[in-house]
């Protein structure tokens, strides 16, 4: 009944948040105050303008994935945007689509440049949805295992087989990252230090899930 409660949750949610999204506070750089100004007023809260002052400055923050794109002025009739695809397509496609409108509005033309491109092997941006959840859910069986292995195991070598699917987790996500990425080109799924923040997390939430059941063995 539990699992059932969890799964019903769980695609409720799903089908919920992925029913007609709509772009909020997408992260932009842009050089030029009055520019900032001009976008942030016709864009609204589709967009959250991060100044900044050198075009130099603005492709760091993007190439720091701090912002989804860059925005620039090149020449008196033409603005250039910088976007960065391993973000994730659906917030490019709608920076791109919001900086044409208002480029479209203010008659200037617009020139586009991925400067963060997706790897050849996940052309689509979807490994990282695809892996997220394939971890998840190794993560929920492991959890609705390990209760029925209590008179099996010794409470510590259930905390070592937490441990482990967390250490191999994060190994095989660090592993994934360096086979995919190449020649500048990322994935949305990989950052610097996410070996590390992997294993850490899968073990917080291996043993947040199995604290209470646990603790339910201790006191029967």
């Amino acid at each position: 009944m539990i699992a059932l409660t969890d799964v019903a949750a769980f695609i409720t949610c799903y089908v919920g948040l992925a029913r007609i999204p709509q772009p909020h506070q997408l992260p932009s750089a842009v050089v030029g105050s009055r520019l900032s100004m001009k976008t942030q007023h016709v864009l609204g809260d589709s967009v959250a303008v991060h100044l900044e002052p050198t075009i130099s400055s603005a492709d760091r923050a993007l190439q720091h994935r701090d912002v989804a794109a860059g925005l620039t002025r090149s020449g008196t009739s033409t603005l250039s945007l910088d976007v960065a695809s391993a973000n994730g397509l659906s917030a490019t496609n709608a920076l791109e689509g919001f900086v044409s409108a208002y480029a479209h509005g203010a008659a200037k033309d617009v020139t586009v440049q991925d400067a963060v491109p997706l790897t050849h092997r996940d052309s689509r941006g979807l490994a990282g949805l695809n892996v997220a959840f394939g971890v998840s859910l190794c993560g929920f069986v492991l959890a609705e295992s390990l209760p029925a292995l209590s008179r099996r195991l010794h409470i510590r070598h259930r905390f070592a087989l937490m441990r482990g699917f967390a250490v191999a987790t994060g190994v095989g996500r660090g592993r994934l990252g360096r086979a995919g990425a190449g020649s500048g080109a990322r994935s949305p799924l990989f950052s610097p230090g996410g070996v590390t923040r992997q294993v850490r997390a899968g073990m917080r939430s291996r043993i947040a899930a199995n604290t209470a059941p646990t603790a339910a063995c201790a006191t029967s």
